[in-house]
């Protein structure tokens, strides 16, 4: 869908590009955008001690601009400088679109575009800053933020319907501003992988007739890692020779570490750090594990799918969205370690159940979560913000403020 055949110059702004789910969305825009469309990404430095995929913008000719004082932690001086630095870069270099991603990044990012006059403001909502789990008094500030960055806002991109609601919950602008794009793969890449598992295996020390249960996460709050050691530990005691992989890094690797230390389950647990062959990694997998507080709508669910895993995940946010509760996996309530090693036990016990529920997420996958489409659909959010200059969706939403 096009409304214009003038060439666009669209502007990501992104926190930084960290490994994760927020940054894969940018790059992949950026690497896939139409030839109407040229794509920029204007961020800050990755923090110390975390993976970034400066090298895939590198490799893929993506034109970044660092923003040093775009930093994760709040802090209002370096913030106002951040606000300052980039209204004078988008005066400056005059785009027709700017697309903020993250609640950092959103909040300082809209708010410079519009005092810039950036004739149009995208915002994606890669889960929402603010959730249950924070005090009140920071749950009030991410809102409030929020709801003045969505009167600035034409268009509003969610990557589940469950974050839209929310967002409307907590009266953060109106419906007509939100549009729902699910987060996109590279299916073929983790479809199409051919792999020795007894040889994968035996690299990472695992025995060729383990019950491996594994997850792609971070080592961060959000994640809940001790849950996963936690029901590692319920399920060891029903099949001793089970095995948990944990994919990725984080802030709570110590605590991780001395969690599996504290259980006895170091030889049982196996931290592979961030790594860049996930397709062939999840098929060291029989079950795939993911014990989240909160989300928007993780890729490696739908990674995990083209493997055809069966997942075990807390019913959080868009995860419905994604696993079908009893067909392609099965959702359970977060902190509810029981339950979750009780699924778990369940899959390991039954193979046709887990090989059944592995080829129907399988099915599930394409179309719905391609990359491509993940890209065409937003790019159509850019043209249509092109063909109402002044947008009704932002005009409805002041009369209904006023």
């Amino acid at each position: 869908m096009h409304f214009e055949t003038k060439r666009l110059r669209v502007l990501h702004v992104i926190t930084h590009l960290a490994v994760g789910g927020a940054a894969e969305t940018v790059i992949a825009s950026c690497r896939m955008s139409h030839p109407e469309i040229e794509s920029a990404i204007c961020c800050g430095q990755t923090p110390a001690g975390e993976d970034s995929w400066d090298d895939l913008t590198d490799f893929a000719g993506i034109q970044v601009s660092r923003l040093p004082s775009l930093r994760r932690s709040v802090h209002p001086w370096v913030d106002a400088l951040a606000y300052k630095t980039l209204t004078e870069k988008l005066r400056r270099e005059k785009w027709d679109v700017v697309h903020t991603h993250g609640s950092k990044a959103g909040i300082l990012g809209r708010m410079a575009a519009s005092a810039a006059g950036v004739p149009a403001i995208v915002h994606t909502v890669h889960g929402w800053g603010h959730h249950e789990r924070q005090s009140p008094q920071a749950r009030w500030m991410f809102v409030s933020a929020e709801r003045r960055a969505a009167r600035i806002t034409d268009r509003m991109i969610v990557v589940a319907d469950a974050n839209r609601e929310k967002g409307l919950r907590d009266q953060i602008g109106v419906r007509e501003q939100y549009v729902t794009v699910l987060p996109g793969i590279d299916i073929a890449r983790f479809r199409d992988v051919v792999v020795d598992r007894g040889a994968l295996r035996r690299e990472f020390g695992i025995p060729e007739d383990a019950q491996v249960i594994g997850t792609i996460s971070r080592l961060a709050t959000q994640k809940a890692p001790e849950d996963f050691v936690r029901v590692a530990s319920e399920v060891c005691k029903r099949f001793p020779k089970a095995h948990f992989v944990f994919i990725g890094d984080g802030p709570l690797r110590k605590l991780y570490l001395d969690d599996i230390k504290n259980a006895g389950l170091e030889d049982r647990m196996h931290l592979l750090g961030y790594r860049d062959d996930v397709p062939r990694l999840l098929r060291l997998f029989d079950v795939f594990l993911l014990t989240s507080l909160w989300e928007g709508l993780p890729r490696v669910f739908s990674q995990a799918m083209c493997a055809s895993l069966p997942i075990v995940a807390t019913n959080v946010d868009g995860a419905p969205e994604a696993i079908e509760d009893n067909v392609t996996g099965y959702l359970v309530e977060p902190k509810d370690v029981a339950r979750l090693a009780d699924r778990v036990i369940h899959l390991l016990e039954n193979p046709k159940v887990r090989m059944e529920m592995g080829q129907k997420g399988l099915e599930a996958v394409d179309p719905k979560f391609s990359e491509r489409e993940m890209v065409q659909r937003t790019e159509d959010v850019y043209w249509s913000c092109q063909h109402k200059k002044t947008s009704s969706v932002t005009r409805a939403y002041h009369l209904q403020k006023g």
